[in-house]
């Protein structure tokens, strides 16, 4: 617990109708936790359209003082590799910034210990897209538990947020903090 900083920094709506909105706050956030100390992070967002809607706000604030790393969408083996060697690069001064998406390739499945990723931001709770398939979910939890938004959209998310948050702790010794953005963690 003594290596682990978790923060929650409310006032920033990252919902589907904010994001225009909310845009350069959360550039802003990014911004501040680089900036605070050198290393490696990563920034996770809901979507690819609010990764690219704040992707040119971050770039700008940290201008040569961190090299900022992009996932795109279908990304080869090579180009993740390259993307995970860039990101977690230590013994070099400055800092990196990898931009990703919540359940893609960089928030499971991946060990980064030590200084090799000290801090991430996750922007919002990464809940599903409201389509026909989590609504047939809903639909069939409300009727048994009556708690369809809970399993269709809620738990899915969160253990989306889960998942990315444990990219920076993977050892006993790992030390970073982890920042949730969005009023409603």
């Amino acid at each position: 617990a003594e290596n682990r900083l978790h923060l929650f920094v409310p006032g920033i709506d990252t919902r589907y109708r904010a994001r225009e909105a909310s845009a350069p706050a959360l550039a802003r956030c990014a911004a501040d936790m680089v900036t605070a100390r050198a290393g490696n992070y990563l920034m996770f967002f809901p979507s690819y359209a609010y990764l690219s809607a704040v992707r040119p706000l971050v770039e700008q604030l940290l201008e040569g003082r961190a090299e900022i790393l992009v996932q795109t969408p279908s990304m080869s083996d090579a180009e993740k590799e390259r993307f995970l060697r860039r990101v977690s690069a230590t013994g070099r001064r400055g800092s990196h910034l990898g931009l990703a998406v919540l359940g893609g390739l960089f928030g499971e499945g991946i060990d980064l210990p030590g200084e090799q990723l000290i801090g991430v931001l996750i922007a919002g709770p990464g809940l599903p897209v409201v389509d026909e398939e989590q609504g047939l979910i809903q639909e069939y939890f409300e009727k048994r538990r009556g708690e369809g938004f809970l399993f269709a959209y809620l738990v899915p998310g969160l253990i989306r947020v889960i998942q990315s948050a444990g990219r920076v702790f993977r050892t006993p010794e790992d030390k970073g903090v982890v920042l949730l953005v969005d009023n409603r963690f």
